[in-house]
């Protein structure tokens, strides 16, 4: 239980949650969200990559009244954390070069690339 939680204060130390003069940045959420299976802390670093994305989720909810006509994504069915997890991995992969930029703009572009909302019409 000790190492679990050495390994989440490690974690948690690593990736930025706290203030905007902080925010976490594209390459910090890349790096905890391709832990190798290996290290102690893949498990606690797996927890903060898919609470992150979810974060992004939720903000985008709660900041439009109506998320399918004014959200950048309209997530429609249930999706698995695994599958969101995978969803931004793969978008981080390919932006490296946009790796100092807040980790939240380039989630919610990845899931307006995978969940694009509908059209009225």
């Amino acid at each position: 239980m000790r190492k679990l939680f050495l390994a989440a204060a490690a974690a948690m130390s690593a990736i930025a949650f706290a203030s905007p003069a902080s925010a976490t940045t594209a390459e910090k959420l890349n790096v905890v969200c391709n832990t190798p299976s290996t290290e102690i802390s893949h498990e606690v670093n797996l927890a903060l990559c898919v609470g992150y994305i979810h974060g992004v989720i939720d903000h985008e909810s709660l900041r439009s009244e109506n998320v399918a006509a004014n959200g950048i994504f309209c997530i429609y069915s249930e999706v698995s954390s695994a599958e969101l997890r995978g969803i931004v991995r793969r978008y981080l992969a390919t932006r490296y070069e946009r790796g100092t930029e807040t980790a939240n703009v380039l989630v919610g572009e990845a899931l307006a690339r995978a969940f694009p909302c509908r059209k009225a019409g």
